[in-house]
Formats: structure tokens, C-alpha cells, sequence
């Protein structure tokens, strides 16, 4: 019986490479995408979230398994949802939080298209496992099949 091959999710790779442009370039990146004057506070949280995004590429890795992925949409989705809010909230800082909302919320839709067109996965890893634990305890996240 032969393992299908799980397929190479390239936005990890784009999701990467935000976070670690977000680590070293932060002030570029708040004056040229997030259309904001930097701050040490905007800097600051810039490359929090450039952490964020780079601990959740390496986690996701290339091929997640559908548990890790629906985690990860989860995050993606807090995430998009938390700046969406802020970005309704704060009207000085609305544009720099709709363009991380917009980001956000564009990892977590290409997570969820990618989730209900993955294969099942052969082995199941302790990241699996794991993933598998905490999707259930998570508000709204995405529902797993049997084989997730």
C-alpha cells in the first residue's frame, strides 16, 4: 500500500517570509504596507507579529495534516478578526489594522480551501496529535473528519 503524498502548501513558505520581513524590516514594512509613520509601539508589535507568523510556518510546516491546518485557520481567523475589530475601533489606526486583517484573514481563507481539499494522512505525527487535542477545545474552529 503506498502513502499518498501530501501537497506542498507554497503559502507557508509566503507566510515565512512575512514574518521574517516583519522581524527585520518592520519600519519598511509600516510605512509601505501598513501606510502608518513608525513608532516604537508600532514597531514593536510589528515584529510580535512577525514572531507569530514565523513560529506558524515552522509548525505548519510544507504539508500540515488537516489537524494542524484547521488550528492554524483558527489562529489566522482570531487573528483577522481581532484587527478587523480594532480596525472598527480605532479610526487613527484603521488603516494599518485593515491591511493586517486583510492579511490575516487571507491566510486563514487560503488555510480553509487547502483543508477541504487535503488528503488524509497515513502517518500520524505527535504535531498531529497534538493538533488533534486542542482543535476541539478551540470556539469555532473547523470541524475535523475521521481522518485529521
Amino acid at each position: 500500500m503506498s502513502q499518498r503524498r501530501r501537497p506542498a502548501r507554497r503559502i507557508e513558505l509566503v507566510r515565512g517570509g512575512w514574518g521574517l520581513a516583519c522581524v527585520v524590516v518592520p519600519d519598511a514594512l509600516l510605512t509601505s504596507v501598513f501606510r502608518t509613520e513608525p513608532s516604537v509601539r508600532a514597531t514593536r508589535t510589528i515584529r510580535v507579529l512577525g514572531v507569530r507568523h514565523l513560529v506558524q510556518a515552522a509548525a505548519s510546516g510544507l504539508a500540515p495534516t488537516p489537524a494542524v491546518l484547521a488550528v492554524g485557520i483558527w489562529v489566522d481567523a482570531l487573528h483577522a478578526a481581532t484587527a478587523a475589530a480594532a480596525a472598527a475601533l480605532d479610526g487613527r489606526r484603521r488603516a494599518p489594522f485593515g491591511t493586517d486583517a486583510v492579511i490575516a484573514g487571507t491566510f486563514a481563507a487560503v488555510g480553509h480551501r487547502d483543508l477541504r481539499r487535503d488528503p488524509e494522512p497515513a502517518v500520524v505525527s505527535a504535531r498531529t496529535r497534538l493538533a488533534r487535542a486542542v482543535a476541539p477545545l478551540l470556539p469555532a474552529a473547523p470541524r475535523l473528519g475521521s481522518g485529521g
